[in-house]
């Protein structure tokens, strides 16, 4: 669910910076697929593991959101840490701002599916099974 999500990020990025897309810049979102796909799986993992399977159970929502700090910080710190690439880049470094900018938007837009989509998806998929 967050790979297309990220993808929308990543023309959306594209379309703001003026900048075609280019194979540094698919280079990046193959990169940002691995990080989507990580965190997804990480906060299904864990809202499985505090719904079911803990000592203190925990709703869905409440194990969502036990996850909300650690995903905006890490998200936020590598956004961040990417915009003198994105928007800076001179000399040699222009090659790499498409790549950036992908990873970056894509990034932005995969992290706030990570946090709203999979949760809800989680929880439907959970109703339906018992």
């Amino acid at each position: 669910v967050s790979v297309p999500f990220a993808f929308i990020g990543v023309v959306a990025g594209h379309i703001v910076m003026g900048q075609h897309l280019c194979i540094p810049s698919l280079l990046g979102f193959v990169g940002l697929c691995g990080v989507a796909v990580n965190d997804a799986i990480i906060m299904v993992d864990f809202m499985k593991r505090h719904s079911l399977h803990s000592s203190q159970r925990l709703s869905l929502p409440e194990a969502a959101s036990l996850r909300l700090r650690p995903i905006i910080l890490t998200s936020v710190t590598t956004i961040l840490s990417l915009v003198p690439l994105i928007f800076f880049a001179t000399g040699q470094a222009k090659i790499l701002s498409p790549m950036a900018t992908s990873f970056g938007y894509g990034l932005l837009a995969a992290t706030i599916a990570n946090l709203i989509l999979i949760p809800v998806m989680y929880s439907l998929v959970s109703s339906t099974e018992n």
